[in-house]
């Protein structure tokens, strides 16, 4: 082994990123040669469930529900402070990322990948806030403690004066009050820089999330966290390459591939949307990683939901 922990694998997939979706290519169906002419009719059998949902359908005017759109349907406009074209990134990055296989916790799944996103770009902001409000008290205390020293030098070096002035006694009792305040400006002043190391390093963090010359930027994106970069050429989001490839595979994909692929969309364009409107709801996920099929035991703290793990 060389060390590199891209070291055996084919592609360009980490062997920490996510499982993404059903990845690049197109999905058919395996059939004999020559059999692309003569299709079997799309028609359920009469009996079916299906048959009488399509009767149903037919006599409303409302479209078969188990026949997927042709294509795929972005954002047509911007939540809150997020523009169109952001989440549209977000969402292919969901969509590649989410499990490729249908499960009861797909829901649940695609919340918790996309409050990692959500979190991530939240956690920016609110570091770099955390981070000016520390450095305003950071620069108080030192205020508070540089005249705090002031004052007891002053008293301090020219004792012969304030002897004079105040009396011995009065002088006395000023100094070691002055001594006092500068004690506890002092130790205001340490637990205020301890404040303000512990929201810098946190500001560190959250900045990690985001490609390094975006970082001094005033305003970040959902493109700048799902695009950001990883050791090696890759990104942290590997599903923003396999997701865009998907959706743009997936007019032409085979129906049961095509049918599997539009709910995970819908899925996921459905939990980006909510999480996007309002933030409350998001799941406190900051991190995922890929069980490869439960090959990898859970760690304790995490929380296993489909094809990945979380916390």
């Amino acid at each position: 082994m060389s060390g590199d922990p891209y070291d055996g694998w084919e592609g360009y997939v980490h062997p920490d990123a996510p499982a993404g979706g059903g990845g690049p290519g197109f999905f058919r169906s395996a059939h004999p040669a020559g059999m692309d002419l003569d299709q079997p009719s799309d028609a359920p059998h009469p009996d079916s469930p299906a048959a009488r949902t399509s009767l149903v359908s037919a006599a409303t005017g409302v479209e078969d529900a188990a026949k997927p759109p042709a294509f795929l349907e972005t954002f047509k406009s911007g939540i809150n402070d997020f523009s169109a074209e952001e989440l549209d990134d977000a969402l292919f990055t969901l969509f590649g990322e989410l499990s490729s296989q249908l499960h009861d916790q797909l829901s649940q799944e695609a919340r918790a990948i996309a409050s990692t996103i959500l979190n991530r770009h939240a956690s920016i902001y609110e570091s770099r806030k955390s981070l000016k409000v520390a450095q305003l008290e950071r620069d108080k205390a030192l205020l508070s403690r540089d005249s705090a020293g002031k004052v007891h030098d002053e008293l301090a070096r020219n004792p012969a004066r304030y002897q004079k002035q105040l009396g011995v006694e009065k002088y006395k009792t000023d100094l070691a009050s002055a001594r006092v305040q500068y004690d506890e400006a002092s130790k205001v002043l340490l637990q205020v820089q301890d404040r303000m190391q512990a929201a810098s390093n946190a500001r560190i963090m959250a900045h990690s999330w985001i490609d390094e010359k975006r970082r001094d930027a005033a305003r970040v994106t959902l493109t700048d966290i799902v695009t950001a970069p990883a050791p090696g050429g890759h990104r942290q989001y590997e599903g923003f390459t396999s997701g865009k490839e998907l959706y743009e595979d997936y007019p032409s994909m085979a129906l049961p591939d095509k049918k599997r692929n539009y709910e995970r969309w819908r899925v996921a364009k459905s939990a980006l949307e909510q999480l996007a409107k309002d933030p409350s709801a998001r799941d406190p996920y900051i991190e995922f990683r890929s069980h490869y099929n439960k090959k990898k035991a859970l760690v304790s703290g995490r929380t296993r939901i489909g094809g990945n793990d979380f916390w």
